[in-house]
């Protein structure tokens, strides 16, 4: 809105404020050319009298100042107003950098996690894999070891052998050995 020939802006956009100020800019110019015109009309229709010959370019001279003055001032706040919000633009600009920096970080750090914790399960299989072998070898030899020590009893006490009907402390019981620690 204007106000005695001032522009009045309340809280608007930097775009705004723009569209506004060149709006006014081209109206200041159509109403010059029509005071233009209207000067011309005046002077050819008075053109004997010399007082509103000189009242005219008066008005003339005054509505050329006021123009030239609220034009340069329009033109003034223009760049004023494009220079805010280029910044406002830059600093939206960076803070979207940030952001995505940090989105780019967090990303990272949950991929890192992620192979630090695959790295761990590998690891962890890998140990159970080579611990139930470690367990597995023994159980097995010992097994092995009792069938082998209940077919010599078997042998021993004329009969075939019973190893796969007995447990190991079976034997033990019988022999008062300890199958395990019998050699041969």
């Amino acid at each position: 809105s204007a106000e005695g020939g001032a522009l009045v802006v309340h809280d608007r956009s930097s775009e705004d404020i723009i569209k506004q100020l060149v709006g006014r800019v081209d109206t200041l110019s159509v109403e010059y050319n029509k005071i233009l015109l209207a000067v011309d009309d005046l002077k050819k229709s008075n053109q004997q009298d010399q007082n509103v010959k000189e009242q005219l370019s008066d008005i003339e001279t005054r509505l050329a100042q006021f123009t030239q003055r609220a034009l340069m001032n329009h033109r003034k706040r223009i760049i004023q107003e494009s220079t805010k919000l280029a910044k406002k633009l830059e600093g939206l600009s960076e803070n979207i950098d940030q952001e995505s920096e940090k989105f780019e970080n967090i990303l990272e750090n949950a991929h890192r996690k992620m192979d630090e914790i695959s790295e761990q399960l590998q690891m962890f299989q890998a140990t159970f894999h080579a611990t139930s072998h470690a367990y597995r070898y023994p159980i097995t030899a010992l097994s092995e070891k009792v069938v082998e020590l209940d077919s010599r009893l078997s042998i021993l006490e004329g009969g075939e052998g019973r190893a796969e009907s007995l447990e190991p402390h079976d034997v033990v019981g019988e022999d008062h050995h300890d199958p395990i620690i019998m050699n041969d």
